[in-house]
């Protein structure tokens, strides 16, 4: 069996399923067939079932969700095939996504975190990338990000996978004073799990025991204008050697 239960989360009574191959992420309906070897023939809360149509074998993949299903629409192959690509996508590092959600019990902040180097040479390129967990979409997220000008120069600012390939609107405005302006909304906004929002590539100027880069405002928006809530995030800190 290539594939294993990745999550669930339900909107307005409608149910999506997620499984997972690797670290491609699929949403799922009934009766849909799936990469032309296995068939949904059935999904309840304790486990989706499957058909193997070479041999015509049953074979059951176990859910695990804290997500209650009464009362929700189980997805079909047409609701499945019009979500594909646009709820989820796993992260660049492969890692293990499990999204549950269920939009009747209430939603958990937004959570962001750096992910680069502890320590840099002088003169050398290196790069930072700020990712974003969040059980609610996020259409648009303004923000402004600082460093030290004297520490570190910047390189080049870019989306993260967050906002997809081809489906982004990304700009971004750099000073002479460190600040970064950014601005991102993404036409088809969805949940996240680990995933990159953007990254940033700084060249190292000159030696220091931390050259720091903060958030110094971001506000997030989801698809009908509402504020999402996020945790407070810390500056990253990188150390500068000679």
């Amino acid at each position: 069996m290539p594939y294993q239960f990745s999550g669930a989360f339900i909107s307005e009574g409608q149910l999506q399923i997620f499984l997972a191959k690797g670290d491609s992420i699929l949403s799922v309906g009934l009766g849909e067939t799936i990469e032309g070897g296995y068939r949904v023939d059935a999904i309840d809360e304790r486990e989706i079932t499957l058909i193997y149509l070479p041999l015509g074998q049953k074979q059951v993949v176990p859910v695990s969700t804290s997500v209650s299903f009464a009362g929700a629409r189980l997805p079909t192959a047409a609701d499945s095939a019009a979500s594909r690509g646009s709820a989820v996508s796993a992260n660049s590092a492969g890692d293990s996504l499990v999204l549950i959600r269920d939009e009747r019990q209430p939603s958990r902040p937004a959570q962001f975190s750096w992910h680069g180097p502890q320590t840099v040479r002088v003169g050398a390129q290196f790069s930072v990338a700020l990712r974003v967990t969040s059980t609610q979409p996020v259409r648009a997220s303004p923000m402004q990000i600082n460093v030290d000008p004297l520490l570190l120069e910047t390189v080049s600012v870019r989306a993260g996978q967050f906002f997809g390939e081809g489906e982004r609107n990304f700009t971004y405005r750099m000073n002479h004073d460190g600040s970064i302006f950014v601005g991102a909304t993404s036409p088809n906004p969805a949940p996240a799990a680990n995933a990159e929002f953007v990254v940033l590539t700084f060249k190292s100027r000159k030696p220091a025991p931390a050259a720091e880069l903060s958030v110094a405002s971001l506000s997030l928006h989801g698809p009908a204008g509402q504020i999402i809530a996020f945790d407070p995030l810390a500056a990253f800190k990188t150390a500068i050697t000679p």
